[in-house]
């Protein structure tokens, strides 16, 4: 049994249900709705400060996922007395925090005119074409936003998995992006979290992002690690380094991420053994269909990172 399966989903923090569902659901065909939950999430005091909170958590997935992109997404509603705080303000990307979420797509100028022309979306950084070393790949990407602003990207990896870019679609979530601060720990961290394969390794300044931020573009160093059965982390380092963008857990936008696991209670051994400690117990939460059971993990940056055994 492979006990750590990728990213399972990226959580996204929104301000209107109904709104997030259409965008991410109707729009970007995330419609296959795993669960919608409504009530308390135990096991949060040392991520909110709270020993419970009460949100609204719907699980989405795409029926169009592929083999390279079939991670999820989980948008997060807080409830009353909570309220979804802001996005941190200043967020560019790349800063410590969750910056995006990240969608595979195939034929990618032709997703785009199909979202920009016919759906009505607006690009906020037009496609850009990368080398990405040391495999050959070339990567395009362009992004636009979510209701609330959150950042979402749109990527296609040419020439990498050529028998699945055969038409214009969007598959699931490829990969989440999130900022670290010592590239080195996190990337020892994080194989010990399964993710033991490296896609590709940049280190450069990206000046088409530089609106994103206050003052000139930080040199980003960015490596995107996989296991091949989930999502893929990229993880970026800023040099000068940047501003703490994690926000309040539950704020709008992309704002923590959870890595799939074949067994929980081992999961936990695993990871208590290898130095990496538990904030809180695991919790099984009860679905009309099954059980969602997770536990948030410290993280080298207090990046919100959880592990999640799903039986949904």
């Amino acid at each position: 049994m492979t006990l750590f399966r990728g990213v399972h989903h990226v959580g996204i923090g929104v301000s209107d249900m109904d709104k997030a569902m259409n965008f991410y659901g109707a729009i970007l065909g995330f419609n296959r709705v795993e669960f919608d939950y409504t009530g308390p999430l135990p096991g949060m005091e040392k991520i909110t400060g709270k020993p419970q909170i009460n949100a609204r958590v719907v699980m989405l997935a795409s029926e169009d996922a592929s083999p390279i992109s079939f991670g999820m997404i989980k948008l997060v509603h807080l409830l009353p007395p909570d309220e979804p705080g802001p996005m941190p303000e200043g967020l560019g990307w790349g800063e410590v925090g969750v910056s995006e979420v990240a969608i595979g797509v195939q034929v990618l100028d032709d997703v785009h005119d199909d979202l920009i022309d016919n759906k009505g979306l607006r690009c906020i950084l037009p496609t850009e074409w990368y080398p990405a070393p040391p495999f050959g790949v070339d990567t395009g990407l362009w992004y636009t936003e979510d209701p609330d602003g959150g950042k979402v990207e749109f990527i296609e990896w040419r020439g990498a998995f050529a028998g699945f870019q055969k038409k214009p679609r969007i598959d699931g979530v490829t990969h989440v992006g999130f900022g670290v601060s010592d590239m080195d720990r996190s990337l020892q961290y994080y194989r010990k979290l399964g993710f033991g394969e490296t896609l590709f390794e940049l280190d450069d300044v990206f000046e088409s992002m530089s609106h994103w931020y206050s003052g000139p573009p930080p040199r980003q160093h960015m490596v995107m690690v996989a296991n091949y059965h989930g999502a893929g982390a990229e993880l970026v380092q800023h040099t000068p380094a940047s501003k703490d963008m994690r926000g309040s857990w539950g704020h709008v936008g992309p704002m923590d991420f959870s890595i799939s696991v074949g067994n929980l209670e081992q999961a936990c051994d695993h990871v208590q053994q290898n130095g990496i400690e538990l904030l809180g117990d695991p919790q099984t939460i009860k679905l009309p269909n099954g059980e969602w059971r997770y536990v948030f993990i410290s993280e080298p940056d207090g990046n919100y990172v959880s592990l999640i055994e799903a039986r949904f």
